[in-house]
């Protein structure tokens, strides 16, 4: 059975009956290039083709946890956190719509989930996002806190999969709010003095709006992320 999600305008299909797509020539594809890629470098492996085809797979007949597992990760490798939010949000749909109930799969759903976090978790800390970024981690955090509950459910013993990544976007978001917070106190500061000389409105808002845009690129550019 095919459960639609919107993400950024685009409908995709969750199958959550994987003997209906497995042998789809996309899908097949997408397994073998996974299981070779040991065998490759990693600068040589192209998480853009696995990306196009899983997205190609999701608008045409569906994917299942696995494919929106190799989504996931290729998503995040070719596009950032944009993209891992798009990933996580599929994940916790095929998650949430599964045909089978049971032991055996959950322990899938685990690993599947443990082996997305063993390939994104080393980028997610290195990565230094601009404010620009902001909406795409909080998505991506709120996305780990429902997937946490979702596999929690199923798992009496679970321990949170993805707490370690939700900490490392929170690190992030903290460091991008204290340094828009901080440019926000400048832009009040210069308006403030500039207030004080007895300048007409026309050229007080121009030099104010001057100044302050200086002195936010500094602040968001050079101080301590």
């Amino acid at each position: 059975m095919k459960h639609v999600i919107y993400i950024e305008n685009k409908l995709f299909y969750i199958e959550s009956d994987s003997s209906q797509i497995r042998d789809e020539e996309r899908y097949c594809a997408i397994k073998d290039s996974i299981n070779r890629r040991a065998a490759l470098p990693k600068s040589r492996f192209d998480w853009g083709e696995v990306y196009t085809d899983a997205e190609s797979l999701a608008e045409a007949v569906g994917i299942d946890l696995i494919m929106a597992s190799y989504f996931t990760v290729a998503a995040f490798k070719t596009q950032g956190f944009r993209g891992f939010a798009n990933g996580l949000a599929l994940i916790n749909s095929a998650l949430l719509n599964q045909g089978v109930n049971d032991l055996k799969q959950h322990k899938l759903n685990k690993g599947l989930v443990g082996w997305i976090k063993k390939e994104i978790i080393g980028d997610v800390g290195k990565l230094q996002p601009s404010y620009d970024a902001l909406r795409d981690l909080y998505r991506c955090e709120r996305e780990c806190q429902i997937l946490d509950d979702v596999l929690g459910s199923q798992q009496e013993m679970h321990e949170g999969s993805f707490e370690e990544v939700a900490l490392q976007l929170l690190q992030h978001i903290e460091r991008l709010e204290m340094r828009y917070h901080r440019s926000e106190k400048v832009q009040e500061r210069v308006v403030e003095e500039l207030s004080k000389f007895s300048w007409n409105d026309t050229v007080l808002v121009v030099a104010a709006s001057l100044i302050s845009a200086a002195f936010t690129f500094v602040v968001m550019t050079y101080l301590p992320r």
